[in-house]
C-alpha cells in the first residue's frame, strides 16, 4: 500500500513537471496578446496627450527663460547708463534705431560704450572700454538669443510723449522698449511680452533735463 502510494505520487510530480516544461498553451500566449493589444491601444491616447503636454511646457520653458534673459540685460545696460557732461565729441551719447542702440555705461572695469543691437535672428550686447590700459583689450560680446523672427526697438520721448524708431537727440529718451517674437522648436511663432524699461539718468521727477 505504501509502495502504491509512493508511486501516485512520484506519478504527480512527474506529471507537474512535464506541464511546467510545456509552458503556455497557444490560447493562453494568443489571449495574452490580445489583452496587451486592448491595453496598448487605451494607453496610445493618454501617452500621446502626455508628450505633447511635456513638449508645449518645454517650449514655454525656454520662452521664458528668453524673455527673462532680455529683461534682465536691457535692465542692466540701461541702468548704469552714464550722461557725459560735455559737448567736446569724445564720448557720444544715447543712440537709438529699430535694430538697435548704443550708449555709454559705468562697469566695474571704467567707462564703457555698450550695445544691443538685432543681428538677423540673433540679439546681440556688446561692450567696448573707451580707455584700457592693456593693449589687447578686446570687446565683451554676449548673443542673448538666436530665435528672433520680428523684432524693433523704440524710445519715448519725455518731452513730447511719442513713441520714436529712432533717436538721435541730445537728451535721453524717457523709456525704452523692445518687441519681438521668436520661432519655437515646432516652428511656430511666440510673441514675447513688450519690455519697457526706463532710463533714469538724465531725468529729473520724470521729465528730461
Amino acid at each position: 500500500m505504501v509502495m502504491k502510494d509512493r508511486f501516485s505520487a512520484e506519478k504527480r510530480g512527474l506529471i507537474s513537471t512535464k506541464r511546467e516544461e510545456e509552458g503556455f498553451t497557444l490560447l493562453e500566449v494568443v489571449i495574452a496578446l490580445t489583452l496587451t493589444g486592448f491595453l496598448l491601444l487605451m494607453l496610445s491616447p493618454t501617452v500621446f496627450n502626455l508628450q505633447r503636454l511635456l513638449f508645449r511646457e518645454n517650449e514655454a520653458a525656454i520662452v521664458n527663460r528668453i524673455q527673462r534673459l532680455i529683461y534682465r540685460k536691457l535692465g542692466e545696460i540701461l541702468g548704469n547708463a552714464y550722461l557725459y557732461p560735455f559737448y567736446d565729441g569724445k564720448v557720444e551719447s544715447f543712440s537709438g534705431e529699430q535694430w538697435g542702440f548704443s550708449l555709454p555705461v559705468v562697469t566695474k572695469q571704467g567707462l564703457a560704450r555698450a550695445e544691443l543691437f538685432i543681428n538677423g535672428e540673433k540679439l546681440i550686447a556688446r561692450w567696448e572700454r573707451y580707455h584700457s590700459d592693456e593693449e589687447n583689450d578686446e570687446q565683451e560680446m554676449v548673443v542673448l538669443t538666436n530665435q528672433l523672427v520680428t523684432s524693433a526697438f523704440s524710445y519715448l520721448d519725455g518731452k513730447t510723449g511719442v513713441w520714436r524708431n529712432a533717436w538721435h537727440e541730445d537728451y535721453y529718451p524717457r523709456l525704452v522698449q523692445f518687441n519681438a517674437a521668436i520661432e519655437q522648436q515646432d516652428g511656430k511663432t511666440r510673441a514675447l511680452i513688450p519690455i519697457v524699461i526706463p532710463l533714469k539718468v538724465g531725468q529729473k521727477d520724470g521729465k528730461n533735463l
